[in-house]
């Protein structure tokens, strides 16, 4: 129960603070990019990439 209470907190602060909101989102992005398996998604053919066609490059070159 009070773990509960604990994480509703912590779930509040968080949500009604812009900074820090986006320290979480970055945390939590640099998580994800630490976790990710680059080699075995690679080498595995059961994840392949498809191109896609209607995707634009507006970069100025």
């Amino acid at each position: 129960m009070l773990r509960t209470i604990f994480l509703i907190v912590i779930f509040l602060a968080v949500w009604s603070s812009p900074d820090l909101r986006a320290y979480t989102a970055n945390a939590l992005r640099l998580t994800a990019t630490w976790i990710e398996p680059k080699k075995a998604v690679e080498q595995n053919p059961r994840y392949f990439q498809i191109p896609n066609p209607f995707y634009e490059n507006h970069e100025k070159k």
